[in-house]
């Protein structure tokens, strides 16, 4: 097993871990949408899209959603696993 292997099994393990816990504080058996709301850079996308692809296909979630990435990380989430919602931070209000 590579560092990258083992980084991905960390990942999933931890994805795994928060998704069993939302699942649970929500009293349901599935969730409809599953947000990474911030990319972590020090995490490859696909790592993440491939851990929310297997969450998926254990039927713990239904969608794959990301906030605040750019147009490229979508796009390599995208490669790897449907991304369904985008949400991006839009201020209406300029700032100096």
């Amino acid at each position: 097993m590579g560092p990258s292997s083992s980084k991905r099994c960390i990942v999933s393990r931890r994805r795994d871990e928060t998704a069993e816990g939302s699942l649970k504080r929500l009293r349901t058996d599935v969730i409809d949408l599953y947000y990474q709301h911030r990319v972590d850079p020090s995490v490859p996308i696909e790592d993440v899209a491939g851990t929310v692809k297997d969450l998926i296909r254990q039927g713990k979630v239904k969608h794959f959603g990301m906030s605040e990435a750019g147009v490229g990380t979508i796009r390599r989430a995208h490669a790897v696993q449907q991304v369904t919602a985008v949400q991006s931070v839009l201020t209406v209000v300029e700032t100096p």
